[in-house]
């Protein structure tokens, strides 16, 4: 009862974050327009895209301020502090006034308010991996690390729906505000809900054994940097597919299929839903025939299949066809999800939070914040509406070098011992 109840304070709590944070993705071709006016659509959508890459600059130290609260004071009280202090700057894009009202402010306010965002989330997903990796039962870590990214997927479902309902039920100049302004309220239910839950199993033997760091990073740092460089790896193969359904694709049907938004949001939401069934799918496969083996075939299928989805929606001006592209993609990508659990035993218990952070933070930036704006960038520079599935096949075979040569690191983890082996998860059964 006690894993149910830590486990289902980390789902909900990351759930309503990234409500909050995916409201931004939704609402990018809704917000462009009206803080970063220009008349030429393709600079407005540029400096839109620029805006959501800017955000993840700030989630290094996120990362890092929220990590060394987790690995000092307890996985807990980072993830409480997390939740609720997102809360501010999602409020406060819920009231801002537009270009159109304040002059230049009106943006500039907005990108700080987002990178507040990203600063707040830098230390969210991953410490709550690490919860749920630190509360997994035995034979379960994969199916309870997909959790994670289903309740963010779940999050961003309701972030979706509810723009959707405020759209077409008001004005859509201020409809969509709603959202943000039931995001900031949600925060606070999250932070609740965290606050009555104890801390990990594994902490408290960090605790007991007065074994807590000094400064946490800096000891990754000093020892583990090449673990940091394959965590930036895996975020590669897991970040960038997300971000290239989500925010490209988004592009593609609004400014070039011409799509109202509330069909754009419908067409997400739709792909959203599938998108949690793989994870649950991807999650299951990996208990029962090893996570690295799910993983690696996912990151494959990545590099392979890719090119010719592009090929398949390039010159089309039907929103089914991209539906069905961004489907195949969603589900070879989810094969991703055991990514949580994995990396969580990259790094032993009393720096876990610190290193899994700043290198998946890291990671964020290059391959999740920037995919989308790179790959308008590059469709303009060559004309190739293809070129953007080379950047997915170049962070697919990032994420298997990582894969690949990872497995000697984390099973020569002594106090992983904390944690259940990965090693010895249950093998199919043979059939004769």
């Amino acid at each position: 009862m006690i894993r149910f109840k830590a486990i289902l304070s980390a789902v909900i709590g990351t759930l309503l974050e990234h409500y909050d944070a995916m409201l931004y993705v939704h609402f990018l071709f809704i917000l462009s327009p009206l803080f970063f006016p220009n008349e030429d659509p393709f600079i407005t959508a540029l400096l839109g895209m620029l805006s959501f890459a800017v955000g993840f600059v700030t989630r290094p130290l996120g990362g890092i301020f929220f990590g060394h609260i987790g690995d000092r004071l307890g996985r807990r009280v980072a993830l409480g502090l997390s939740v609720m202090f997102v809360s501010i700057p999602t409020f406060i894009m819920g009231i801002l006034p537009t270009y159109a009202q304040i002059g230049i402010a009106a943006p500039i306010i907005l990108v700080i308010c987002r990178m507040l965002q990203s600063f707040c989330v830098g230390g969210e997903a991953t410490g709550a991996s690490v919860f749920l990796a630190e509360h997994a039962a035995p034979g379960r870590q994969c199916l309870t690390s997909s959790l994670l990214n289903v309740s963010i997927n779940i999050g961003s479902l309701m972030g979706a729906g509810i723009g959707l309902i405020s759209l077409n039920s008001f004005f859509p100049e201020w409809g969509w505000r709603i959202p943000f302004l039931m995001g900031a309220f949600f925060c606070w239910f999250g932070y609740y809900i965290r606050t009555k839950v104890g801390e990990t199993r594994a902490f408290q033997n960090v605790l007991k054994e007065h074994k807590v760091a000094n400064i946490p990073l800096m000891e990754v740092l000093k020892s583990d940097k090449i673990v940091i460089l394959r965590t930036m790896g895996i975020c590669a193969g897991v970040m960038a597919p997300y971000q290239m359904i989500y925010v490209y694709m988004g592009d593609v049907l609004r400014n070039k299929l011409q799509l109202p938004m509330t069909e754009v949001l419908a067409h997400n939401m739709k792909i959203m839903v599938i998108l949690i069934f793989s994870l649950l799918f991807m999650g299951y496969l990996g208990d029962k025939f090893g996570f690295k083996k799910v993983m690696g075939g996912s990151l494959l299928a990545i590099i392979c299949i890719t090119y010719p989805l592009f090929w398949f929606i390039e010159g089309t001006t039907s929103p089914n066809d991209v539906m069905l592209m961004q489907a195949i993609l969603a589900f070879i990508g989810s094969g991703v999800s055991a990514s949580c659990c994995l990396m969580s035993t990259f790094f032993p218990t009393k720096e876990r939070y610190s290193g899994y952070s700043f290198g998946w933070a890291l990671g964020s930036i290059f391959f999740a914040g920037f995919t989308p704006l790179l790959s308008l960038l590059l469709v303009k520079w060559t004309g190739n509406e293809t070129a953007p599935a080379f950047i997915l096949m170049f962070c697919g075979f990032l994420g298997i070098v990582a894969l690949t040569t990872s497995k000697k690191r984390y099973d020569e983890r002594e106090d992983i011992e904390a944690l259940p082996k990965f090693v010895n998860w249950p093998k199919p059964m043979r059939t004769a």
